[in-house]
């Protein structure tokens, strides 16, 4: 396996900086921005493809035509489309950021997972005779003999084709060529 990620590390400062950047531009979002429940999620009206000119339209005729619901107007219809519009680059950018970060996660652990398993297959070969490594080496035996076990209602990685991303796991290096 190719040694992509793990010899070039960020600091732990700059991880800090990192995250104290994200957490200040999230609680500036917080002024324009909600954080929905999930059956909120489920319960908001979803715009439909075209919806943001039928959108436009409807607020248009309202107007025009004297049209006055309680909680409803044209240029509330209007400022919600615009902040949606908006927001749309920030998304892309926090997207991107995320994709990325994933992406990096998980070839980092499949680069250690791979070392670690070829590590594992050399120190199980070399172990016969030797007491110490055969000791040692008991909580890798029995891991790897009970095989890959899922979980009840685990998600998969993004690699195993769902949409769950890694978020903790071993730390460290990468692996040696």
């Amino acid at each position: 396996m190719e040694n992509r990620v793990g010899d070039h590390l960020p600091s732990s400062a700059d991880i800090d900086t990192w995250v104290q950047g994200m957490k200040e531009l999230k609680s500036k979002l917080e002024q324009y921005c909600v954080d929905l429940t999930a059956e909120e999620r489920q319960r908001v009206p979803k715009l439909q493809g075209g919806g943001e000119e039928i959108a436009r339209l409807v607020g248009k005729l309202l107007g025009d035509h004297g049209i006055t619901l309680p909680d409803v107007s044209a240029a509330g219809i209007e400022a919600d489309l615009t902040l949606a519009a908006r927001l749309a680059p920030v998304r892309e950018v926090l997207t991107q950021v995320l994709q990325t970060v994933n992406d990096t996660m998980l070839e980092a652990y499949g680069e250690a997972w791979w070392a670690a398993t070829a590590g594992y297959t050399a120190l199980s070969r070399m172990s016969g005779g030797n007491a110490r490594l055969e000791s040692d080496l008991k909580p890798a035996r029995e891991y790897f003999r009970r095989g890959k076990t899922k979980k009840k209602g685990a998600a998969t990685s993004p690699a195993g084709g769902g949409t769950a991303t890694p978020t903790t796991g071993p730390t460290g290096g990468g692996t040696t060529k």
